[in-house]
């Protein structure tokens, strides 16, 4: 389609060009005005060879809710009678009489009638922009929801992962920290010492060997071995 027949998508129709709603297409054929808006867009999009984001020509208007969906659509006569050459005989000829009748009651506008559909489009447009712009606020906000909910849920794992109780030996490998049998042991009732002493409740968990060894919370061992350098 050349640039010459283009206009924005969201434009205003041209004022001296009668449009056909899709609701009224609706009506004259009896189909329901989502089947309409369907065909529509099927329509420019075999047309334009995209999602028709990109059209600009003045012979059709998309209206758009708040919510930045199409509820209605307005087409010229070339696309209109278009649209319904797939259709039958009579849902054809509904179309092209009420054609008739729409460019019969066309007729020039004067300046006022002119400068008060320019107002009318004008205001629509802000409108429109309006809305867009409280969309967006709204998708910031929650963003921002979104991005606080994560920072939550980040500070609860690690304050999980700081409790998570662990043994002598299993902190030593997780952090690959070489240790004898007497370090460890030495370590241990070090730990214990420790965690007596700041009212931090021992776990056990069973050891091949011993029996059982203490666990700890990983946040002891970590502040443990800080001191001695070895993390």
């Amino acid at each position: 389609m050349s640039e010459s027949r283009i206009t924005n998508i969201n434009s205003i129709m041209d004022a001296e060009r009668p449009m056909m709603s899709s609701k009224e297409i609706a009506e004259l054929t009896s189909k329901q005005h989502k089947i309409i808006l369907r065909d529509i867009r099927d329509m420019l999009n075999e047309l334009e060879g995209e999602d028709g984001t990109n059209l600009y020509h003045k012979q059709y208007q998309l209206v758009t809710d708040d919510r930045g969906y199409t509820s209605e659509c307005f087409l010229d006569k070339e696309l209109s009678l278009l649209l319904v050459s797939g259709y039958n005989l009579k849902l054809r000829y509904a179309i092209i009489c009420r054609w008739q009748e729409l460019e019969n009651q066309t007729a020039p506008k004067t300046e006022l009638e002119v400068a008060l559909q320019q107002s009318l489009a004008t205001t629509a447009a802000i409108q429109g922009m309006i809305a867009a712009e409280k969309r967006l606020i709204q998708v910031e906000d929650d963003v921002t929801e979104v991005k606080e909910d994560i920072k939550d849920v980040k500070k609860t794992l690690a304050e999980e992962q700081d409790n998570q109780m662990v043994t002598v030996l299993g902190f030593c490998r997780l952090h690959n920290i070489p240790a004898t049998d007497g370090q460890l042991s030495g370590w241990g009732r070090r730990l214990t010492t420790l965690a007596k002493r700041k009212g931090v409740t021992l776990g056990r968990t069973h050891h091949a060997k011993y029996g059982y060894a203490n666990t700890y919370p990983k946040w002891l061992l970590t502040e443990f071995f800080a001191e001695l350098g070895l993390v």
